[in-house]
């Protein structure tokens, strides 16, 4: 590579770089050193730039630069889109400590200031009420399948029973019809 070519080139780096009128001029400068007026800055920046193999390299590189920058930008919002979603145990934690009433919360409310007599907005701490407790115990329960039917399996003869199908109880056998009578008896007791 010849040493015009390294120039050249260097020159390339700093305009795909440059961002203003003023860092184009610079970045023939640094490329360039021993020119030094602003005339003959422009002149010789110029004619480089109607170069055709240059000014394709340099909107190439600040192209390429421009996705780069895109990227970066959208995986910086994703980031913070991604830090800002909450966790499922985030979630069960906070609904764990409102059933439990552990949790306080800051509430916002105006109050008078006897000595400059003038409604200022404080900030108190809550515990929950009984309906928030409720209301996040129901949600835990949700959550967890609490609520979910417990479902039973029940064979004839090795056979699966369908459920939309009629049962002749006199063709099940008795253990069966015992084993059901008991888990129906369980499941009444713990409700």
């Amino acid at each position: 590579m010849t040493r015009t070519d390294k120039r050249r080139q260097h020159f390339i780096r700093l305009m795909i770089e440059a961002g203003s009128p003023e860092e184009e001029l610079q970045a023939y400068r640094t490329a360039y050193p021993g020119i030094k007026s602003d005339k003959s800055v422009m002149t010789s920046s110029g004619r480089l730039l109607k170069i055709m193999e240059i000014a394709d390299a340099i909107n190439k590189g600040k192209r390429e630069r421009e996705e780069e920058m895109n990227e970066i930008r959208k995986q910086e919002r994703i980031r913070i889109a991604v830090a800002q979603v909450a966790h499922e145990t985030e979630i069960d934690a906070k609904l764990s400590q409102i059933a439990m009433g552990t949790y306080r919360r800051k509430r916002k409310v105006p109050a008078y200031n006897r000595k400059t007599k003038v409604f200022e907005i404080i900030s108190i701490e809550e515990e929950p009420s009984e309906t928030d407790i409720i209301a996040a115990s129901d949600k835990l329960y949700r959550r967890k399948g609490s609520y979910a039917v417990t479902k039973t399996d029940i064979t004839s003869g090795g056979e699966k029973i369908k459920a939309n199908t009629p049962i002749n109880l006199t063709k099940v056998p008795l253990e069966t019809l015992l084993e059901l009578a008991k888990h129906i008896n369980d499941t009444e007791n713990k409700g």
